[in-house]
């Protein structure tokens, strides 16, 4: 056997293994189930909200005033509180 039939025998086994690796990866994102539904949106005066949360190694408690409902997932959710800016009305 010739070194060039090496090679190509070699890269066709190389091809072989890709081509199966990513027919496994696309039959896997496939098979994954769909994302979880977003949170529904909260509807009080206009989405605004102020964010009360304690400090993580204070424990302090601090305000974030003016901030979007979407933005309280990135908060941590121990002694979170969430309240409407227009009514004062405790959502969380």
């Amino acid at each position: 056997m010739s070194e060039q039939e090496k090679h190509s025998s070699r890269l066709g086994i190389l091809g072989g293994l890709v081509r199966g690796l990513s027919g496994m990866l696309s039959r896997a994102r496939a098979d994954a189930q769909p994302p979880d539904p977003a949170e529904p949106e909260v509807i009080c005066c206009d989405g605004v909200v102020h964010i009360a949360y304690r400090g993580l190694s204070d424990d302090h408690l601090y305000l974030a005033y003016r901030r979007k409902w979407t933005e309280v997932k990135f908060f941590k959710q121990r002694n979170l509180r969430v309240f409407c800016a227009g009514c004062r009305q405790r959502l969380l």
